[in-house]
């Protein structure tokens, strides 16, 4: 699971550039070795974009979902104060 999340990671950002696809996957794959893996799945997941963004150039692949999740959590939010 861990090196399927670091393909789609960079497919996301380059997704003809198999030479850099296969670079990201196998720096991925020497960085879990240094990784603390009880961590929760969202601070690994915060290596692998940090990863694949400084390989890449490409910036946050999942800001705008963040934004929209976000947005939504803050429009529910006063339901939950009542």
């Amino acid at each position: 699971m861990l090196y399927e999340n670091g393909f789609a990671g960079s497919t996301a950002c380059l997704p003809n550039d198999e030479e850099m696809h296969q670079k990201i996957v196998m720096a991925w794959g020497r960085k879990l070795g240094e990784l603390d893996l009880t961590l929760s799945p969202p601070a690994i997941a915060r290596h692998l974009g940090d990863l694949v963004s400084s390989m890449t150039g490409c910036g946050d692949l999942y800001l705008d979902d963040k934004r929209e999740a976000n947005l939504c959590v803050l429009k529910m939010l006063p339901d939950f104060k009542n």
